[in-house]
């Protein structure tokens, strides 16, 4: 998680300043589900999780670490989290 934050911070060639901290935005929130849930890696068969329990799991993880920040925060850290697909298209990923 920390490393492609890193990544996208230390990036020098990249003109569009709002796309590098948006990168490094869903590069950190990306995995903060699983500070709680764990890593759960669609490869890892001997865990039997399916996909949709494993989002069922990291949205109520995600609701439970956002709902102790105020309105706005918890908004924002959330969507970016919710739209997570999106850093697989960011140059982060």
């Amino acid at each position: 998680m920390i490393r492609m934050s890193m990544m996208a911070l230390t990036i020098q060639d990249v003109t569009d300043s709002d796309n590098k901290e948006r990168c490094m935005k869903l590069a950190l929130v990306h995995d903060l589900a699983e500070c709680i849930v764990g890593d759960i890696a669609p490869a890892d068969v001997s865990k039997n999780v399916s996909k949709a329990e494993k989002h069922r799991r990291e949205r109520e993880a995600m609701v439970h670490i956002t709902g102790l920040l105020d309105y706005g925060l918890r908004k924002e850290i959330y969507n970016l989290w919710e739209k997570g697909s999106i850093i697989r298209r960011c140059w982060v990923w």
